[in-house]
């Protein structure tokens, strides 16, 4: 936090940021097997702005040893999450490479939302994100018809292997969002034989009224599908 010119103060297991305006708990579990080390890294946010809801974060790692599976995780959360929970709940304005901001207008809320880069882990070209690029507007199409007033979040998990889909989730505030996930099923995914995976997360932070919105936000994005031009890869390991 304090590299990113943020103030910040530790209380036990907790990080409070920017004068209480965000407050971070990071948990790490070990998950190794025989076969190699795995660790997972759970991230709790709460901030004024949410209220009384949290946004929990998970992370697997993977690596030769239960440390390097360790910064695996926090290499992920750094790249896909952190950037946007900084962005939306603190006076901290990140790159343009690390966060997009939009204004999503629906019949009865509207939000600026804060979107995050496309994480991408492959070990040559990625097949999924074209695919990907045509479900984010029905993704929107579908939360801002649908989403009751309030702040949200949403994180987006694919991954391929063998040629097809083996795993994919939709999270809406932390919970199975079952009508997202049925759209991410539909899609015509394009899979290769080897391991690949894409990992999206946004944050969507109440506005006042829809006709309060005539100014345009100090940065936005020319659209959801600029997104892919700012994927962040890693690489698979094995």
């Amino acid at each position: 936090m304090e590299a990113h010119g943020l103030t910040a103060r530790q209380e036990e297991n907790v990080v409070h940021v920017d004068g209480g305006r965000l407050a971070l708990e990071g948990y790490v579990f070990d998950k190794s097997k025989a076969a190699g080390s795995t660790a997972l890294l759970e991230l709790v946010a709460s901030a004024p702005l949410l209220g009384d809801h949290r946004i929990i974060e998970c992370f697997a790692g993977v690596g030769a040893s239960y440390e390097h599976a360790k910064q695996d995780a926090f290499k992920k959360m750094l790249m896909g999450t952190l950037h946007v929970l900084i962005e939306a709940l603190t006076e901290h304005a990140c790159d343009d490479e690390q966060v997009d901001v939009e204004q999503w207008r629906g019949d009865a809320a509207s939000w600026k939302v804060f979107l995050g880069p496309l994480l991408t882990q492959q070990s040559s070209a990625s097949t999924l994100t074209g695919p990907y690029s045509a479900l984010l507007p029905e993704l929107q199409d579908l939360f801002l018809r649908t989403a009751p007033p309030g702040p949200h979040w949403v994180r987006i998990f694919v991954g391929a292997y063998g040629g097809k889909v083996q795993a994919s989730e939709v999270l809406l505030d932390n919970e199975p969002w079952d009508a997202a996930l049925s759209l991410l099923e539909a899609q015509p995914w394009q899979c290769h034989d080897e391991y690949q995976s894409i990992r999206h997360f946004m944050l969507m932070i109440p506005t006042a009224t829809p006709g309060a919105l005539s100014a345009p936000p100090d940065r936005r994005s020319t659209g959801l599908k600029d997104l892919l031009t700012k994927a962040l890869r890693l690489e698979r390991r094995t």
